[in-house]
């Protein structure tokens, strides 16, 4: 069965959502997320917009799995759901579960935080 997730990537002017498929859980999550940098502007710069394109580049490795959507609570099948935005000088991430349209935090700090506390 699959982990379905929501990664929402947000600045003061923008916020894009993406939909995985599966390997939702926080222990892949956090790869997807480090494996994005490479792809984005380097800190301190963020922009929502560009980090977001970079997430999907260092995620999707074929058709399905990684898509556009327009918010996390048009999907009623997910398990977790995350929040990216910049706090300079590090990513900040909140980890949510989720039940039907409810979510509640369960984890938020730097990637680095992450990291530590969810790779395997």
């Amino acid at each position: 069965m699959s982990t379905r997730a929501v990664v929402t990537i947000q600045d003061s002017c923008d916020t894009f959502h993406i939909y995985t498929h599966c390997d939702g859980y926080p222990e892949y999550q956090v790869k997807r997320i480090a494996d994005a940098i490479p792809f984005a502007w380097p800190f301190p710069r963020f922009e929502a917009m560009d980090f977001a394109a970079a997430f999907v580049r260092g995620s999707k490795e074929h058709g399905g799995n990684i898509y556009l959507t327009a918010d996390w609570n048009r999907h009623s099948d997910l398990e977790y759901r995350y929040e990216i935005s910049a706090n300079r000088p590090a990513l900040q991430i909140t980890v949510f579960t989720v039940s039907g349209d409810t979510s509640e935090k369960v984890w938020s700090g730097t990637l680095p935080e992450m990291q530590q506390k969810y790779s395997k």
